[in-house]
């Protein structure tokens, strides 16, 4: 037990200095981002000390269950690829643009704008895509309209870290902690419409609060050319594949088929519609573009976490967090103690370590629900919630926007607590009467 602790939080205290002082290195042209290299070297120091033999890693990483990581990681990856090709059909560049053209010299109507934009594509894609596209748009035109761009970088990263609760496949820790309790599509929407949109909407007066008097003034820049989508049959078979799967996800626990399987289904329908399409106009670039963008570092940082969850298990760590944790207030409980191990040790390896936590105490629903809240709104208190915020981060200081890990706290904890706070206070809502 003790050699299994101390190798998971030397691993963690690595990850977390490297997010803070030294997120990536680069090599050549590519540049490396060290919080997963890490981190699978502290499952590999797992496996050859022999702490998880590879028999029993093997055995946990091939489980036929809804834990397993490999099915988990093809969800997560199609619902990323069907994002990324709407991307770059320009459909994301075309909704910016349009927000920013259409916000005329108001800052409050384009504070709005954004938000709303964010906040609906986030609903239906995924908060990490969204936050990586529309970052770079808020910045160029606030640079040409001369105005300051932090309270529409906060709206944004708001608005997409609070509505990626609503639903399954706004985040990837959403899909972890639902699958392993064995939560369906429309089961999950029941119980987070309502957490999540008070919520959100408490953060968005919060950050409005906030930044309300740098609104005031008038925008004097010009207005932002409309990127127009060129290829207008591609996007219509992108957006059809995107509407499908979401659809065929809601009705999934009704036709009796596992939602990876149709991800992956529509995916690849998607992708297939492309490459005809391509074919026939002799320009397959879209392809290398969207290959490019594919999250590849969520596969090994995942594995390497579950691999952690393993050993942790097996020598009844989470078993004994899970005898702190259980007994009323549950939900309270849970909703807190994810909020703020989020910060300590990322989200993602947050929900790994608390879906065993949660299966330890058996699966009590309102455990996992709190801590699904608590895994995207624990984004909002400082860079270390979730891996957006750390490229987000890395995204302003590339283009010149000065916002310290201080700072960025000062910000965003009044917004986090608030909004977790009526998470907490929607969940017991839902369970009390709605349910």
């Amino acid at each position: 037990m003790v050699a299994s602790i101390i190798i998971f939080a030397v691993t963690i205290l690595l990850m977390v200095l490297a997010l803070i002082f030294k997120p990536s290195i680069q090599i050549k042209r590519y540049t490396l981002q060290l919080y997963w290299p890490i981190a699978l070297l502290g499952a590999l120091v797992l496996v050859l000390s022999w702490v998880l033999p590879p028999t029993e890693l093997w055995e946990g990483l091939t489980a036929d269950s809804t834990v397993n990581p490999g099915k988990i990681l093809v969800l997560f990856l199609s619902m990323a690829i069907l994002s990324i090709v709407l991307d770059e059909l320009g459909f994301f560049a075309f909704l910016a643009s349009w927000a920013l053209r259409h916000a005329g010299a108001s800052q409050i109507r384009l504070f709005f704008i954004l938000y709303l934009f964010v906040s609906a594509l986030t609903v239906f894609t995924s908060n990490d895509i969204v936050i990586l596209t529309f970052t770079p748009f808020i910045i160029c035109f606030c640079k040409e309209a001369k105005i300051n761009p932090l309270p529409y970088l906060f709206a944004e990263f708001v608005g997409a870290n609070s509505w990626s609760q609503i639903l399954l496949i706004g985040n990837v820790t959403n899909i972890y902690l639902a699958e392993s309790a064995g939560i369906s599509f429309f089961d999950y929407f029941k119980v987070m419409w309502l957490p999540s949109t008070l919520s959100s909407l408490v953060g968005l007066g919060v950050t409005l609060a906030i930044f309300g008097r740098k609104l005031v003034v008038p925008i004097n820049g010009g207005l932002e050319p409309i990127h127009h989508v060129k290829d207008k049959v591609s996007l219509g078979f992108a957006l059809g594949s995107l509407g499908g799967c979401i659809v065929a996800l809601t009705i999934s626990n009704y036709i009796h088929v596992e939602m990876y399987l149709l991800a992956f289904g529509f995916m690849a329908f998607d992708l297939v519609a492309m490459l005809i399409v391509g074919l026939v106009r002799k320009d397959l670039s879209i392809f290398p573009r969207t290959v490019k963008r594919v999250p590849y570092d969520v596969v090994p940082f995942i594995l390497s976490m579950f691999a952690f969850v393993l050993a942790l298990n097996k020598y009844g760590v989470s078993a004994n967090i899970a005898s702190w944790l259980d007994g009323e207030p549950t939900i309270l409980k849970y909703g807190v103690a994810s909020f703020l191990t989020c910060d300590l040790i990322n989200n993602i390896p947050m929900s790994v370590l608390f879906a065993s936590i949660a299966s330890s105490g058996g699966y009590n629903l309102g455990a996992v629900y709190a801590t699904i809240a608590g895994s995207n709104l624990g984004a909002l208190l400082t860079p270390i919630g979730a891996l957006a915020g750390i490229m987000w981060l890395s995204i302003l200081h590339k283009d010149g926007i000065k916002l310290s890990f201080g700072k960025f706290v000062c910000y965003g904890a009044p917004i986090a607590v608030a909004s977790m706070a009526t998470a907490i206070g929607g969940l017991y809502l839902v369970f009390a009467y709605l349910l």
